[in-house]
């Protein structure tokens, strides 16, 4: 139909692959319907719902709206707005500013309530649709090498002459149907296993242009810079209290710190950071993300919140944002050595104002920020899971970041 393969209508409606523009006006034309309706939008995070809340406000004067009913979006087509000249940049992350990526804080400040309407939906976050919401990235990728394998047989097969009714004679249709059924079947299974296999303990993927390995193992151990979260001011009391022994942060004190008085010179004489420090009952509070040095080898990190009852805390957009500020810093410290971090988020860290994220959900975001800020690594980055956090990470699923940005 249209110049298009059955095979490749397959794919489309699977979701494996895009049809290229030419293919999807075809297809239009053959269905009689204009090609936007067979555009997808991808709806997926908070950021795609404000995308299409300015594309509505651009294109038709649309504004959103709230009251105690409820928040809506009203449009006035009678008073369209031209569109901007300026393209709007990918998806992404929260940026280091607050904005949305490939947009100015300042208009992302002033959406009003469509900021709202953003909220709502936050809990996703970067993280995207629950896995339960859509195809994995494991079972696309069975599928699709699946369907290639039966593709490529039946292409030789009707090259050679030879088909299904000569190697099975006597078969009704229905027959013949269930036994490709079943072989497709036992293909997509047997590949799945596979797949699921050779990624269960470690994946190399390439996030716009670096190289990032996910492994599982002892973080102290590893080569080159590795990163170390603290909080925002610092401290350095291990006294389960403040810091408990417990964490990475107390064994990393406990540890590999021979005079607390040299860590916390360290800290001090370390203002080589552009992100700002502000003062807080008469200690300094810095930026979450932000970067000290200590030794050849550790990179301090200002992770999270620290309130009155000594608990460490933070949001879903303070965490996102302290990412961003991160990747920012590492690139700036890095020092041209590898970088190996921990899982941020996965130890006593509490988000405040969503329900606790799984360790794929964090590891996701993690790698999302990497690839919305645009930051280039001339080595490697390790980030090392415990055991623990590993067997509860589906290490296929983030080649969906490397592959879609998702």
């Amino acid at each position: 139909m249209a110049g298009v393969t059955e095979f490749a209508v397959w794919n489309y409606e699977l979701g494996l692959r895009a049809p290229r523009p030419q293919h999807l006006e075809a297809l239009a034309r053959a269905l009689g319907v204009d090609p936007a309706a067979l555009t997808d939008y991808r709806v997926e995070t908070a950021h795609d719902a404000l995308e299409v809340l300015f594309r509505l406000e651009e294109g038709f004067g649309a504004r959103s709206e709230a009251d105690t009913a409820g928040a809506r979006v009203v449009s006035t087509p009678s008073r369209p707005v031209p569109r901007s000249s300026t393209r709007r940049s990918g998806r992404g992350c929260r940026s280091a500013r607050g904005g949305i990526r490939g947009r100015s804080p300042t208009r992302s400040a002033s959406t009003g309530s469509a900021g709202s309407a953003g909220k709502r939906i936050e809990e996703r976050g970067c993280m995207g649709l629950s896995q339960s919401a859509k195809l994995s990235i494991l079972n696309k990728d069975s599928i699709s090498i699946a369907t290639g394998i039966v593709a490529v047989t039946e292409t030789a097969l009707a090259v050679s002459g030879v088909s299904l009714h000569d190697v099975i004679p006597g078969q009704a249709w229905w027959a013949y149907l269930l036994i490709m059924l079943a072989v497709f079947t036992v293909l997509v299974v047997s590949i799945h296993f596979v797949l699921a296999r050779l990624y269960r303990e470690r994946i190399e993927l390439e996030i716009n242009g670096n190289q990032v390995e996910i492994v599982e193992g002892d973080l102290f151990a590893q080569d080159g810079k590795k990163v170390i979260p603290f909080n925002e001011y610092f401290d350095s009391i291990v006294n389960d209290i403040i810091i408990s022994r417990s964490s990475l942060n107390g064994a990393f004190i406990d540890c590999y710190v021979d005079d607390l008085d040299e860590l916390r010179g360290a800290i001090e004489d370390d203002n080589s950071s552009p992100l700002p420090v502000d003062v807080y009952k008469g200690r300094r509070r810095y930026d979450l993300g932000t970067i000290k040095r200590f030794g050849e080898d550790y990179l301090l990190l200002a992770f999270s919140h620290f309130d009155g009852y000594n608990q460490a805390h933070l949001t879903m957009a303070e965490y996102e944002r302290c990412l961003m500020n991160m990747w920012q810093e590492l690139c700036r410290v890095y020092a041209g050595r590898s970088i190996s971090l921990p899982l941020l988020g996965s130890g006593i860290t509490r988000f405040s104002d969503v329900q606790r994220k799984s360790e794929g959900e964090l590891l996701k975001c993690m790698l999302c920020t990497l690839s919305s800020t645009g930051q280039s690594f001339s080595k490697p980055i390790n980030i090392v899971l415990t055991s623990e956090a590993m067997s509860r990470v589906d290490l296929y699923e983030m080649k969906g970041v490397s592959r879609y940005g998702l």
